[in-house]
């Protein structure tokens, strides 16, 4: 009994380690639905990117099946004076996060002119954070990546129009990146252009 007493907490610690270790490599929800690129996904848009596995609490990119605008991607000045960049990413995984930031400076006020005072809360970061689909209010603006990934899955099923499309990668504090028409190619657009979003999700 006293060797028993003695590999008991042996034992415990090493099922809490298995359990930890499970937890953190699948991250997977309840559902074991699973989608194929071009899927309906569970909103109601396309599927456009699978992870391949769970992690940071998703596997899936969910784009929403209608374009929103036209709108531009805004000014942000920090000092109220001079331009600034938030810094954003391009890369697939980042849509999410540069939408907050964007939004976390912007708030509803982003600055319509390179100089100018005027402001507007129709800005593309804006614009997705706000949309809502069958229930789903969780949608971002898509990184240059995602956008990319956007461009090479679904365009051959001509499912959106031909105008081009912000990303919420900044380039500077005068220009961001866009996807121009007809889905042929990553530009500049200087940030009071008016473009159209593409809102996406992850799931």
């Amino acid at each position: 009994m006293k060797v028993l007493k003695r590999y008991i907490p042996i034992l415990l610690t090493a099922l809490l380690l298995l359990s930890a270790s499970c937890s953190n490599e699948t991250d997977s929800p309840s559902s074991d639905v699973t989608y194929n690129i071009r899927d309906r996904g569970p909103a109601g848009g396309f599927i456009f990117y699978d992870k391949g596995y769970y992690s940071d609490g998703w596997r899936y990119l969910e784009v929403a099946p209608n374009e929103i605008g036209p709108c531009m991607f805004g000014f942000y000045r920090e000092d109220g004076t001079t331009n600034a960049i938030v810094g954003t990413s391009e890369a697939i995984g980042k849509g999410k996060e540069n939408t907050k930031k964007l939004v976390a400076v912007m708030k509803d006020a982003a600055y319509t002119t390179s100089k100018g005072s005027g402001t507007t809360s129709e800005y593309a970061a804006k614009k997705c954070e706000d949309y809502t689909l069958n229930g789903y209010d969780e949608w971002f603006l898509p990184s240059r990546e995602e956008l990319e990934m956007i461009r090479n899955n679904l365009y051959r099923e001509r499912i959106y129009n031909q105008f081009a499309y912000w990303s919420s990668s900044e380039e500077s504090n005068e220009m961001a990146i866009l996807l121009t028409h007809y889905f042929s190619e990553f530009a500049l657009g200087v940030r009071n252009s008016q473009s159209y979003v593409l809102p996406v999700r992850s799931f």
